[in-house]
Formats: structure tokens, C-alpha cells, sequence
């Protein structure tokens, strides 16, 4: 079984040991970070631009 935690997508992926400090304070750690994440492209790309032709 591997003891690790894999975020998929971008250009890399990153990979977080499960054990180091704790299994829940990793997964809270990730799913901070998927939830930052969502909410910044979010933010990027969901603004609505007036001058734009239809």
C-alpha cells in the first residue's frame, strides 16, 4: 500500500506523505489547498468583460 497522497492536474504533480505530521492535517492541508485553488481560477477567468462583443 502506498502511504502517499497525490494531487493530480497542472504542470506538475505534487505528492504529500500521508504519515509526516499527521493523515488528517495532510488531507486538510490538500483540501485547503483545492479549495484556494478553485476559488483563484475562479476569480481569474469568471469576470465578464462589458466591451466584449457578444
Amino acid at each position: 500500500m502506498d502511504n502517499t497522497l497525490t494531487l493530480s492536474g497542472g504542470y506538475v504533480n505534487l505528492r504529500f506523505f500521508l504519515d509526516s505530521p499527521s493523515k488528517k492535517e495532510v488531507e486538510i492541508f490538500v483540501d485547503t489547498l483545492i479549495k484556494l485553488s478553485k476559488e483563484k481560477i475562479k476569480a481569474k477567468y469568471s469576470r465578464i468583460d462589458a466591451d466584449l462583443p457578444e
